[in-house]
């Protein structure tokens, strides 16, 4: 986790009194491991969506029960619930953590949107029965061996199959996001920045705002070249918060320059800054992450 106030709203997200008999599992972080815990650890780099028990559903909407303390189970048993699961297309779920009562068997399935011919029914693509609960309320946690990829023109749902006791109370669900796209910019003219010619020189202190005309991109790929400096210093390039995190380092009356990866508003712009010294420079549109 990356901070105790993390671990504590996760934990509350999936029942305090998950955390029973953890000491008789083991975790094991590898990714592509499989591993059963009283509440794993997040792995590193994964996303995390969490469904509560109000989501999960019966077939018969009238044959659910719900309470605050036990979460969500069928009226009559045994039988499933189940939950959509609203992930982008190219995500990939290497992890499942589950808060419960009982032992549910829990289960992913997709359904093809358009077949071209007649419906289609749900197909699973992942199952896995958890460890009883002691006694209460409890959490496992399982790495995926076999990870599911969400495809496109696919919907998924969540479902725990409950017998007799067996109540949901939240479920985790940890993936890895799509890899943004590359497009290539096609501008005839790549400069979309000069100092020169838009504004002067780029003042410590003072940051300046470029539009790349990529609204809706994620970044921009760009080159940064300084020119005419008065001395070593560096440029930030950032969207709405300020970073003063070097993006180009100059030195004093040397051309210098560094390809950037830099975040963008939802106008598609990022900003300049100039720390150290002044310094004229332009910006190279190469392309965007969308």
């Amino acid at each position: 986790m990356t901070s105790d106030s993390a671990e504590i709203s996760r934990r509350a997200l999936l029942g305090a009194g998950a955390l029973a008999g953890a000491a008789a599992f083991s975790v094991l972080l590898g990714e592509d491991s499989p591993a059963e815990a009283a509440l794993g650890a997040e792995l590193p780099g994964l996303t995390y969506i969490g469904l509560d028990a109000y989501a999960f559903w019966p077939t018969n909407a009238q044959d659910r029960v719900y309470q605050d303390v036990t979460g969500s189970q069928p009226l009559n048993t045994p039988n499933w619930i189940r939950a959509p699961l609203p992930l982008p297309a190219g995500s990939v779920i290497r992890q499942i953590s589950v808060s419960y009562i009982g032992q549910p068997i829990m289960e992913i399935n997709e359904r093809l949107m358009f077949s071209g011919t007649a419906a289609t029914a749900p197909t699973q693509v992942f199952q896995k029965a958890f460890t009883t609960s002691m006694g209460g309320a409890f959490a496992s946690t399982e790495n995926l061996a076999v990870p599911v990829v969400i495809k496109s023109g696919h919907t998924y749902t969540v479902g725990a199959f409950c017998s007799a006791g067996v109540s949901i109370l939240g479920v985790q669900i940890g993936y890895r996001p799509p890899v943004a796209g590359f497009a290539a910019s096609t501008r005839a003219n790549p400069r979309i920045f000069n100092s020169e010619t838009q504004g002067g020189p780029l003042l410590v202190g003072t940051s300046r705002k470029v539009s790349t005309g990529g609204g809706g991109s994620l970044s921009a790929i760009v080159n940064v070249t300084t020119r005419k400096s008065n001395g070593p210093g560096y440029i930030a390039c950032f969207a709405a918060q300020q970073s003063n995190l070097p993006s180009v380092s100059f030195t004093k009356d040397h051309n210098c320059e560094n390809l950037v990866i830099v975040p963008l508003t939802e106008s598609g712009a990022f900003n300049l800054l100039a720390f150290g010294n002044a310094t004229h420079a332009t910006v190279d549109l190469v392309g965007f992450l969308r």
